[in-house]
């Protein structure tokens, strides 16, 4: 995991260096329904087909990349430089799933 995302920290999402509050979700809300409410934000800022492409691209980098590290530059790549702003947030969407849905330990 990159080293600003713990595990342990529970799921809290950053946005143009600020906590995001996400509508319809609360700090205390299991992880797989906060990725839900992120994955309805990402849709609704950035359209649902624009943030299905750009999850399909993304997800395909982390499944081949050699490192977390790799992947932030092929979310902003994928988004442009109109919504570049946006790849924390689909990148944080990837590491979070990995930590609530992966059987690795």
């Amino acid at each position: 995991m990159p080293p600003h995302i713990e595990r342990d920290a529970g799921p809290k999402f950053y946005h143009g260096g600020a906590t995001l509050h996400l509508p319809c979700s609360r700090a205390t809300d299991p992880l797989p329904a906060r990725l839900e409410a992120l994955r309805v934000f990402l849709a609704e800022l950035l359209g649902d087909s624009t943030f299905l492409a750009v999850y399909r691209t993304a997800t395909a980098a982390a499944a081949a990349a050699a490192s977390w590290d790799d992947v932030p530059p092929v979310c902003e790549a994928a988004l442009g430089p109109r919504l570049a702003g946006a790849a924390p947030l689909v990148f944080q969407l990837l590491v979070y799933e990995e930590a609530a849905f992966s059987n690795a330990d």
